[in-house]
């Protein structure tokens, strides 16, 4: 039903006049810069691990001559990490973060013309306040607040989802020309290109423009455009390594999926993700309330945010809407668009939690749920009368209760120096003598980074890896051990301060037949330090003989 025929409505709160000014939000994203730029920056696991290696790596060409010094994380498609790491170099650090918060800023917005749209193709009508209410409360997230000052780009992958509905559908709930579509299909293919971990995203901007076509020959041509556009997309920013990975290993996605590629240097078997998928019909339905109880259950430690839940049950209850309509012979208003959104919503759930069950992977789902819950509001009460301050109350108090019940995500941080600080730093005594050596990045906690303030000469690699990890790389790591017992060139072991160089080097020795001591241990200090934790490097020596390669 369009949106310019209000007579079959009641008074939402309507609000007269255009939408919010853009230079509302260029100020918003100006504002959300600045408090990046301030905030100290993420320096948590991914980031000194393989956020900042992988696009060092890439752009300084040490594929080939490095063994995975983040170990299987070093094989991860560096195209948005290429764009990181060129930033910092250039760049100072608090620059850097915010120049990388922008896409992050378009997450508000996004959500607001979502809602605005829904709530316009539903009643009608929509209003600014109820409509910026559910959006902030979306945008307030938890996984959000740990990725403020971040490197992580997992609300890059949030905001072009969102973006992506908002762009493709029109404000009275029908699907967009082909030329937004397109731009949409763009915006979704890039995402997928540069992150594969956005599958189920792409699955769901299927779903929605699928289900929001109005006849077979509409869904026929944005069938032709989103596989059309958003492939080649997805080719430009993954083909070029997907082939490096193909000549290399015979995998494209090394070392993921070795058992459809059969890689000799892959693993047999190997899934990163098996330890948080459920099973079974039954399994999946009750997952969302079992990991919003447990948050271990999706990699976050502490958590208990609802709003995925208010999406899950916005989602079946507007399908069920819907469904009671169809056998009574109704048409609900903007019947298409909640069907589409609620199918997209929940298909995009499912995919997530058989797929990755990664917290991060699925953020847009926690914070379009208030939308979903608002529509389901909007539809349940019919042609009865919405007060304009009945709405905002409510939205108010719901806004007030979320925030309340939730607390942020402890990520650890490192403050700025000073506003030209760099991002990254390290001050290594005697650099020099690390020249032409092997240097290995040592235990499960994040190391890696250091290479990129060790001399070029020196050849890096990982031992003593997380046993969760372990097996991925079972069948490459023994070209990095036979290069070590076929060299003469002096061995150093990088470590985070927990273990530390007491709990790595007796391990080393045992699996890797390098020996040092703890005394001979410098400690590296970094921009990343945060109070107690620090990296140290040790010198070890081979308790086995060198087997030199006289070929």
């Amino acid at each position: 039903m369009a949106a310019t025929d209000k007579s079959h409505f009641r008074d939402a709160g309507a609000t007269s006049g255009a939408t919010v000014d853009w230079r509302v939000w260029a100020l918003w994203i100006v504002g959300f810069s600045i408090f990046s730029a301030i905030l100290p920056r993420d320096v948590d696991y991914d980031v000194p691990h393989y956020q900042i290696h992988n696009g060092w790596a890439a752009l300084h060409r040490r594929w080939g001559r490095d063994f995975a010094p983040a170990d299987m994380h070093s094989f991860i498609n560096p195209a948005y990490n290429i764009l990181v790491w060129w930033l910092i170099e250039r760049l100072p650090g608090p620059m850097v973060s915010a120049i990388l918060s922008i896409p992050q800023a378009l997450l508000l917005p996004g959500l607001f013309h979502l809602t605005r749209k829904g709530a316009t193709a539903i009643t009608g009508v929509w209003s600014g306040p109820i409509c910026m209410c559910v959006a902030i409360v979306g945008f307030l997230a938890e996984s959000q607040s740990g990725l403020y000052a971040s490197l992580r780009n997992d609300s890059w992958n949030a905001a072009a989802f969102i973006w992506a509905l908002v762009l493709c559908l029109r404000d009275d709930g029908t699907l967009h020309d082909l030329k937004r579509l397109a731009f949409a299909s763009l915006i979704m293919g890039a995402a997928l290109g540069m992150k594969a971990t956005n599958l189920p995203y792409t699955i769901a901007f299927g779903v929605f423009v699928l289900f929001l076509a109005r006849s077979n020959k509409q869904r026929l041509r944005a069938t032709l455009v989103c596989a059309g556009v958003g492939f080649a997309a997805a080719a430009a920013l993954a083909l070029p390594y997907a082939w490096y990975l193909w000549i290399e290993f015979g995998n494209p996605v090394f070392p993921m999926a070795n058992s459809l590629f059969d890689s000799p240097l892959g693993p047999t078997e190997y899934d990163a993700y098996v330890r948080r998928k459920p099973e079974g019909l039954i399994g999946h339905l009750v997952y969302p309330f079992l990991f919003t109880a447990d948050g271990t259950l999706i990699g976050d430690a502490k958590h208990g945010d609802i709003r995925l839940l208010l999406g899950y049950a916005g989602a079946t209850g507007l399908l069920a809407l819907a469904a009671r309509a169809y056998f009574v012979r109704q048409l609900l208003p903007a019947q298409r668009f909640i069907i589409a959104l609620s199918a997209a919503f929940l298909i995009g759930l499912f995919s997530w939690i058989d797929a990755f069950s990664v917290l991060r992977y699925y953020l847009a789902g926690w914070m379009i749920g208030p939308a979903l819950a608002y529509f389901l509001v909007l539809q349940a009460m019919g042609e009865k009368p919405l007060s304009r301050t009945v709405l905002i109350v409510g939205a108010g108090l719901g806004t007030v209760m979320l925030l309340t019940t939730i607390s942020p995500m402890a990520w650890r941080r490192g403050a700025w120096t000073s506003p030209m600080a760099p991002y990254l730093s390290a001050d290594i005594p005697k650099l020099e003598q690390y020249e032409d050596s092997f240097i290995l990045f040592t235990g499960h906690f994040p190391t890696a980074f250091l290479a990129t303030q060790l001399p070029p000469s020196a050849i890096f690699g990982h031992a003593l890896q997380d046993p969760y990890f372990e097996p991925a790389l079972a069948n490459y790591r023994p070209l990095m051990w036979d290069a070590i017992a076929a060299s003469a060139k002096p061995v150093y072991a990088v470590m985070f301060s927990a273990p530390g160089p007491e709990g790595i080097l007796p391990r080393l020795e045992k699996e890797g037949k390098l020996a040092g001591s703890p005394e001979d241990c410098v400690r590296i200090k970094t921009n990343f330090d945060t109070p107690g934790t620090g990296w140290f490097i040790c010198p070890v020596t081979r308790t086995a003989p060198v087997k030199v390669d006289k070929s």
